[in-house]
């Protein structure tokens, strides 16, 4: 039973879409929330529906940073 569990979580890992060092992402919805990020990441799922940054130090966002989203629904920094 318990190695079920473990290839099912592992299947919701993988099947989530994105893997990154510093951010998580969940269900299409991608969050920054350390303070080691300083800029927008380059690699941000492009079918995202959220993204949130919190308590990060960004300071600039360069301009077509957030272009490419055609379903993004909600955006917080």
């Amino acid at each position: 039973m318990a190695l079920l569990l473990v290839a099912v979580l592992a299947f919701l890992s993988l099947s989530s879409g994105c893997h990154h060092q510093i951010c998580h992402c969940s269900h299409r919805v991608f969050l920054c929330q350390e303070s080691k990020v300083t800029e927008i990441p380059s690699d941000l799922p492009r079918n995202a529906v959220e993204l949130r940054f919190v308590l990060t130090k960004l300071r600039v966002i360069p301009k077509g940073a957030f272009s490419g989203f055609g379903d993004l629904e909600k955006m917080g920094l």
